[in-house]
């Protein structure tokens, strides 16, 4: 189906936004009168999009009081109304008759085209990986045309419980070619279960949708568990989340080769607030677990180039253009985090890393760019998996 938007400048809203008056009166028929349906597993019905949003809860964002908890509802309205009306405005007193036209033609790229970009780039420069890990993918991608065209080469696994209101949900893509694809059973709840019981106070952190975990079998006859999952902003989710998933692989799929593929959402430097990328690599050893990086990550290798500007919410994170460099999100976030068995090792002998969807990196270059839709850059590695028990080498690709 189609996309409903807000009309607001921040999205790719293609009504007419010229006046005030225009805006509002589309902005109210959004808000209040209009019913939309969710890509979920659920097949709930038509729902009116005032009534999808929901509390802010003082657990995930403890800086709340209990009173703004309990109005954070109508607030987010009221925010919303004045945020969109005063970007409206500026927008229309600075550049009345450019501004939209501009806007339509980013459209083309970063929305109307970016799904097809994204299955273009898994068919056509990924399509021999035998594992492709995604994060972060509205509902739309698997149900429409891109979800078709990469089910022709994938098998796309999604966990059976996603977020249909934030429509950011993982998903792993097994080739079709290399696994027994009637062998996948999804163990998501059991992870997450485990990662509830280790630290409880956490439980609202975890979102429906930023974990996709899976057993599988390939066509060889190796087992494995395959998991694909988004941190949170700062990383703090991110070892919780890896942690219940290597006990719950090690205490019911022990001969299972994990392979995971994660934006950890990991900086250069840890802190309190910040997961840092030395600080994730030494919990990674504790728990027998290696990844494409190998033992000494360098976090100034960043798989993120990205700077925020003006024409978005959060303005603590934009940028001034002339400082887009200086300033950038520059940070190693994504991984391949791996573990052999008893029976079978697992060696990394290359990792690239990919901004252009054509192989290659090019330092200091903003993404997302027209060409290239996402603001994570793709992450390849080749794993080199050998028997313990005799000579048997097979290489496998993930990205």
């Amino acid at each position: 189906g189609n996309v409903a938007l807000r009309p607001t400048v921040i999205n790719y809203f293609q009504g007419d936004m010229a006046t005030p008056l225009k805006w509002w009166e589309a902005w109210r028929k959004f808000m209040f009168r209009t019913h939309v349906e969710l890509c979920d597993n659920r097949k709930s019905g038509p729902i009116l999009v005032i009534d999808l949003l929901e509390s802010i809860n003082a657990v995930k964002y403890p800086a709340l009081t209990a009173e703004e908890e309990r109005v954070s509802i109508p607030l987010q309205v009221l925010c919303l109304a004045i945020f969109d009306s005063i970007l409206v405005h500026m927008l229309n007193s600075i550049g009345k008759d450019v501004w939209q036209p501009i806007r339509n033609s980013l459209a083309q790229a970063f929305r109307v085209n970016k799904d097809k970009q994204v299955a273009n780039i898994v068919e056509e420069t990924y399509g021999f990986c035998d594992v492709v890990f995604i994060q972060e993918a509205a509902g739309a991608f698997v149900n429409g045309e891109a979800g078709r065209q990469i089910s022709q080469s994938f098998e796309i696994l999604q966990p059976q419980e996603v977020d249909a209101k934030r429509d950011q949900n993982c998903l792993v893509l097994l080739r079709k070619r290399s696994f027994k694809l009637a062998s996948a059973v999804e163990i998501t709840d059991e992870v997450l279960k485990v990662a509830h019981e280790n630290e409880p106070s956490k439980r609202k952190v975890y979102v429906p949708g930023d974990l996709a975990a899976f057993t599988c079998v390939g066509n060889s006859g190796h087992k494995y568990v395959v998991a694909s999952f988004h941190g949170d902003t700062n990383g703090l989710a991110s070892i919780p989340i890896v942690k219940a998933l290597s006990e719950v692989a090690a205490r019911g799929y022990g001969q299972h080769t994990l392979l995971l593929g994660l934006d950890a959402n990991t900086y250069k430097v840890h802190s309190q607030h910040y997961q840092g990328v030395a600080k994730f690599q030494e919990f990674l050893v504790s728990q027998h677990l290696s990844s494409c990086w190998g033992a000494n990550p360098d976090p100034l290798r960043p798989t993120t180039c990205n700077a925020r500007t003006y024409l978005q919410p959060q303005l603590n994170k934009a940028i001034r253009r002339d400082e887009r460099l200086i300033k950038a999100d520059k940070n190693l976030k994504d991984w391949i985090v791996f573990r052999g068995t008893s029976r079978l090792s697992v060696t990394c002998i290359d990792t690239t890393r990919d901004n252009t969807g054509c192989k290659e990196y090019l330092e200091n270059e903003i993404f997302p760019t027209t060409v290239f839709p996402s603001d994570h850059a793709l992450v390849a590695s080749v794993l080199q998996m050998q028997s313990t028990s005799h000579d048997d080498i097979r290489a496998k690709h993930l990205s």
